[in-house]
């Protein structure tokens, strides 16, 4: 049995040293092609920016505080904490058709997904009846542009856009905070103001004096939110971290070294594998004509 394993450890060698330049050229052709894709692939940047509840940034300033003067302690608070529900009750609003679909059309950014498509010199499409629809940018925005994800200790939201122009993408991500801060704050004015208008309709048939200074409180309610809404500036969401542009080299993929290390890799493994198998099927093809018979009959 020893010997039967040396004689196939020897074969097992002989394959590879016998195809060593197969090897070496697979190896070359799968190296050198992962180096062409690491150099010239268009670089993908990164942008985040950091939100977080504007209604519980004050209470998140107390609850700091207080994490400080625990000390180390002060990292074992609850996820969530030090944030409201209003940020996981808006991301939905981030992340809807409605908003993106706004956000692309509002900015004309349909050439801008796809330029492909798009003839800058005329300033039109190239084929009229090939016009990307606005759910299919919806879709590539959400697939592999935008995405949003929750600091589960702080309660933080972070938005994060991918793009291949550093600059746009630190827009984009800032913008679009911007965007829905209006869109909220409009919403909660618009909201108020129904509201108010309301109350003031039933002020007027009241004639009950508790009920009458208990419409006036809840007036007071909404006015004091249309003031509110008016005045903030960030009005739900407030910015810890803006985002800001990537250096040209700093940049999230292709990720260079590690694709040309792959492509080494799997340049060998295939280099090995295909001269293993061809050694199998030689050294079988060799036993099948070295059977008697297999050898051709005398005459």
């Amino acid at each position: 049995m020893s010997n039967d394993k040396n004689v196939q450890l020897f074969e097992l060698w002989h394959d590879l040293w016998s195809r060593r330049w197969m090897i070496f050229v697979i190896i070359c052709v799968l190296g050198i092609s992962a180096i062409a894709i690491a150099l010239f692939s268009e670089p993908i940047y990164r942008s985040e920016v950091e939100i977080m509840s504007a209604d519980m940034s004050e209470e998140q300033g107390i609850l700091g505080s207080l994490a400080s003067g625990l000390g180390g302690w002060g990292g074992f608070l609850p996820g969530g904490i030090l944030g409201g529900d209003d940020s996981r009750e808006a991301a939905p609003i981030l992340l809807s058709h409605s908003f993106t679909a706004s956000f692309i059309n509002d900015e004309n950014l349909l050439p801008v997904l796809f330029p492909g498509k798009w003839d800058p010199e005329q300033g039109d499409w190239l084929d009229p009846q090939d016009v990307p629809s606005m759910n299919t940018a919806v879709s590539r925005f959400d697939r592999g542009i935008r995405s949003l994800k929750e600091d589960e200790w702080f309660g933080t939201l972070i938005l994060t856009i991918e793009w291949h122009d550093a600059e746009m993408a630190a827009r984009w991500a800032n913008l679009m905070v911007e965007r829905l801060n209006e869109r909220l704050r409009s919403a909660a004015v618009l909201e108020a103001e129904l509201s108010l208008q309301y109350l003031n309709e039933e002020l007027e048939k009241a004639t009950m004096l508790d009920l009458r200074e208990a419409i006036y409180a809840l007036a007071q309610d909404q006015i004091n939110k249309i003031m509110l809404a008016n005045i903030r500036e960030e009005y739900a969401f407030k910015v810890i971290d803006p985002a800001v542009a990537s250096d040209k080299d700093d940049f999230v993929r292709p990720r260079r070294i590690l694709l040309i290390s792959l492509g080494l890799i799997v340049g060998l493994s295939i280099g090995i594998f295909i001269a293993l198998l061809l050694g199998a099927i030689d050294r079988a093809r060799k036993q099948f004509l070295d059977r008697p018979e297999a050898a051709p009959a005398s005459l």
